[in-house]
């Protein structure tokens, strides 16, 4: 793999898991904003990839060892085996956090990941195209996909990830069908 690649195989290969934000205290811990759930999740995966947006979660990225990492305040901190200082953990302020695809728990039959459904062109009532999934996010009360209607992303649709509004979930076809119309936004 090149550094500078962003193929869909470095893709299906690491994951995305959250962002070093920056230096805490001076014994080169950083904090950790994690996108698992719940945030500590992301404590229970190793190793850890650092990159740069835009570099090679595979080729580009600098692989640490995770000494500790413990909830504080609000958020995570971790320190990394080789980075005992303040100023060497400030250096990994905005490193993305990726691991390999392959440390993820199987999933069920019927569940998906995010990034999974992410891309999914979206049918709905009748086969009418409603658009293609951007992201997913949460709310609290469930997971919404936030779907673009048009290749510009100006025009999205907001569908509740539940199951009597999901019908049928193809990734293989690259499909998600739905009880939903576009008069419903």
């Amino acid at each position: 793999m090149s550094p500078q690649s962003n193929s869909q195989d470095d893709q299906d290969q690491h994951i995305l898991m959250g962002h070093v934000s920056g230096a805490w205290g001076i014994k080169g811990w950083v904090h950790v904003a994690s996108y698992a759930d719940p945030a500590e999740g992301i404590l229970d995966y190793q190793p850890w990839r650092l990159r740069r947006a835009g570099e090679d979660p595979g080729g580009g990225a600098n692989t640490v060892t995770l000494i500790e990492g413990r909830r504080h305040n609000r958020g995570l901190v971790a320190h990394f085996e080789g980075i005992d200082d303040r100023d060497a953990a400030a250096t990994l302020a905005g490193c993305e956090i990726w691991i390999e695809s392959s440390l993820l728990p199987p999933l069920e039959d019927d569940e998906y990941y995010w990034r999974q459904l992410e891309g999914l062109n979206v049918e709905g009532r009748d086969g009418q195209p409603l658009g293609r999934i951007v992201r997913m996010m949460a709310t609290g009360a469930n997971d919404v996909m936030v779907v673009a209607k048009d290749e510009t992303g100006a025009i999205e649709h907001l569908i509740p990830y539940i199951d009597h509004v999901v019908r049928a979930v193809d990734v293989a076809a690259g499909t998600l069908s739905v009880d939903w119309e576009v008069e419903y936004d």
